[in-house]
């Protein structure tokens, strides 16, 4: 959260709790309520939408009054038919602000979701004939197009979304072969030259050709599918990372030839296209469903059958309905939404977009489809204090500002805990942040396939968060990322704490990863600990690396080249894929004219000063140690990366990747150990210093990065990082 401005919203906070004396100016709403009483305590109102007409009311007669009004809803669950919309004649004042919460004490529950609990036994043999024979006596049967339930039948193939069911508030498993956490592969992508359908687009060639080409047609080697009723493929979709391990995809398919082990494919194709050797699952298949807490749905006919985990009550088993938000913010000022919890929604749960000192405060949000909790536009908007888990896709947006005008947002997310994301959407990341001057603060996130933290933008503030145990299934992932964009500068990553984070595959996962020229970036005071990659620069200039603990890293710094080898594209403005041009993404910016142009100057000059070296990029005062120190990749050399007042007690101090003619393939590599008496100089001449063993952590087993006294770490220019701070605070039980 911006410092500067957290006295005001507190106060703003407190104040819509207060009562001004005498009569109780708050409104009460209960689930046994009734809309002809005044909303008393102990006469409430049925629903917010008539609390929030009686609001309305107060303000078009006498207005709000001193010390604002609260909404206080009573404890049970709320399912609305459509979202709880609050426009500008909504608001409060800084004065007399306006909050909607849980009664203190009491669960208040808004519900997108629909209790199930007209289940029967399955009788059909068909059925019972494609079932194994463990699942036969333990399945059960729900209509679903007779219950009034819809959309069952539609899967989106980029983010998966479809029903979702819940047992007990947890995800359940959509019938899958092979079972879940294991995958089939790609053996062979066939291309016919009658029926040659484009990858990629935007890696196109000279010669007209895309990576990932492919005729609709995949090919496998798995003796499973030979055993399916031919209705199977009627329902099912497949589900794979298709050709990037960083970007899974959902796939409709026409048919199956389980003879020949070849899929045929049906539009829409996934955008980066296919190749062998990938992975892949199929999805929604009646014949998978094998295990307690898995289920399937016939999407022709409407019928969800489910292998319950336990004992089915009238309450437990809940199915996602609602397509809208649950509570919709748009162009308030000083409203809150406080307390509440929020399940069951296929898409958002709550949305702030635009207005100023708005609000979404210590809610639950889980089993939900979409993004539960963004904020979009406006200024000093946020979201503090949720805990957000067991969701399909990302937790939290948080949006604002004017890019071109570099007008700041002042938007946040802090103290949240957020985990166990990305259940069904495998690829994105707890946090989406864009826009000029937002904060992200106080953040634990944790247990995820993929990334924590996607930014862009200017100026924006990565503060206080703890990240551990991501990028579980996917590779070459960054816990804090960010690329391809010169015109976003001057972010700065500060005190967080980065840890346990590896990732599978050959490129792993990046605590921070500044992909494809990212420049000017602050990383100050961090510490990263048992890591594959702490830091990696791809490409960009201008980047500053200081006052970092790195421990167990390997490497703590890695900086490349790679507009000089496999990355040139980016800088030709006759290649195919021109649109791509990093210039393009600065001139979107008007970066010849005010404020750019005064605030970045050396942009103006940038494509004439060999834009694809990785100039001016400061390695300084950092501590490392227990693996790796500095990997220069592409042919870079140790004097191009300005590199001082560092205590190196690394094994490996440098190590460099030289590539050959072709940029694709490395030559071959280089390490050098402290016993290399030139890169010793050359470093040692910088004032870094380099020693072997533990420069002085009290115990890093315990995660006490902490100094003993007289140690080696003391003596060199580091400034103590309050590790004590980062995390979250206020209620929450971190680490």
């Amino acid at each position: 959260m911006n410092t500067l401005f957290r006295p005001l919203l507190l106060v703003s906070l407190l104040l819509s709790l207060s009562c001004s004396s005498g009569k109780d100016p708050n409104i009460y709403v209960a689930s046994d309520g009734d809309n002809s009483n005044p909303g008393s305590i102990g006469k409430p109102l049925a629903t917010l939408f008539e609390a929030r007409d009686r609001i309305r009311a107060l303000k078009a007669s006498e207005g709000l009054p001193e010390g604002g009004i609260t909404v206080f809803v009573r404890e049970g669950t709320y399912n609305y038919s459509e979202t709880f919309l609050l426009s500008a004649e909504d608001s409060g004042t800084e004065e007399s602000p306006v909050a909607y919460r849980s009664y203190p004490g009491e669960t208040v529950t808004f519900s997108g979701g629909r209790t199930l609990n007209e289940f029967e036994a399955v009788t059909d043999p068909a059925i019972l004939d494609r079932l194994s024979a463990e699942a036969r006596d333990h399945v059960v049967r729900a209509n679903l197009k007779a219950l009034g339930i819809e959309g069952y039948e539609n899967i989106n193939a980029q983010s998966g979304t479809m029903l979702d069911l819940f047992f007990d508030s947890e995800y359940m498993t959509l019938a899958q072969y092979p079972d879940s956490g294991k995958w089939l592969i790609v053996k062979d992508v066939p291309l016919d030259r009658n029926n040659r359908i484009e990858g990629d687009p935007r890696t196109r060639d000279a010669n007209g050709t895309t990576v990932g080409q492919h005729s609709a047609q995949l090919v496998f080697d798995d003796d499973g599918p030979k055993s399916w009723s031919p209705a199977a493929v009627e329902n099912m979709i497949l589900h794979g990372y298709w050709y990037w391990d960083w970007r899974d995809g959902f796939q409709e398919l026409e048919s199956i030839d389980a003879e020949k082990g070849i899929i045929h494919l049906k539009e829409p194709y996934h955008f980066y296209g296919y190749r062998a050797g990938q992975r892949f699952y199929f999805r929604n298949v009646l014949e998978g469903l094998d295990n307690p807490g898995e289920f399937y749905i016939d999407r022709k006919n409407g019928l969800l059958y489910f292998w319950p985990p336990s004992t089915i009550t009238d309450s437990n088993v809940l199915a996602s309905i609602a397509e809208y938000p649950g509570i919709k913010c748009e162009n308030t000022e000083h409203v809150t939404i406080r307390g509440f919890l929020f399940e069951g929604y296929r898409g958002a749960a709550v949305i702030i977009s635009g207005g100023t000192y708005n609000l979404i405060a210590e809610c639950t949000m889980r089993n939900i489809g979409g993004t539960p909790a963004s904020v979009s536009g406006g200024t000093y908007n946020g979201i503090s204090g949720c805990e957000i888990y067991n969701v399909a896709s990302a937790c939290i947006g948080v949006a604002g500002g004017d890019r071109k005008t570099l007008t700041p947002g002042y938007n946040f997310a802090d103290n949240n805990h957020l985990h166990h994301y990305n259940i069904i959407n495998r690829i994105g990341p707890a946090i989406n942040l864009y826009g000029v001057a937002n904060t992200l603060s106080h953040n634990e996130i944790h247990d995820a396939p993929h990334a924590g933290v996607w930014f862009g933008g200017n100026d924006n503030i990565l503060e206080y968060n703890e990240v551990y145990d991501i990028a579980l299934e996917t590779g070459d992932v960054g816990a804090f990322y960010t690329g391809r964009d010169y015109s976003c500068r001057d972010n700065i990553i500060r005190y967080n704490y980065f840890h346990h984070i590896h990732g599978p595959g050959e490129f792993g996962a990046m605590p921070v990863y500044l992909d494809d020229f990212t420049s000017a970036t602050m990383i100050y005071g961090n510490i990263f600990y048992d890591i594959a990659r702490a830091v990696l620069v791809g490409g960009g200039r201008d980047n500053t690396i200081e006052n970092n603990i790195f421990v167990k890293c390997d490497p703590s710094v890695q900086i490349d080249a790679r507009g000089l080898t496999w990355a040139t594209k980016y800088f030709n403005t006759k290649h195919p894929n021109y649109d791509r041009h990093l210039l393009n993404y600065m001139e979107a910016m008007n970066y010849r004219e005010p404020p750019y142009s005064e605030k970045y100057p050396e942009l103006l000059t940038l494509f004439d000063d060999d834009p694809a070296v990785p100039k001016n990029n400061v390695v300084r005062n950092n501590i490392s140690w227990g693996s790796e120190f500095l990997y220069l990749n592409d042919g870079i050399e140790l004097d191009l990366v300005a590199v001082s007042g560092n205590l190196i007690a690394d094994d490996t101090i440098l190590s460099r990747h030289m590539r050959g003619e072709d940029p694709k393939v490395y030559s071959h590599h280089e390490d050098f150990g402290a016993d290399n008496d030139k890169v010793v100089k050359q470093l040692t001449g910088t004032g870094n210093r380099i020693m072997q063993g533990n420069p002085g952590f009290v115990d890093v087993a315990k995660e006490n990065f902490s100094f003993t006294a007289g140690s080696p770490a003391s003596e060199v220019d580091f400034q103590p990082i309050p590790f004590e701070k980062i995390g979250l605070y206020e209620g929450f039980k971190s680490r």
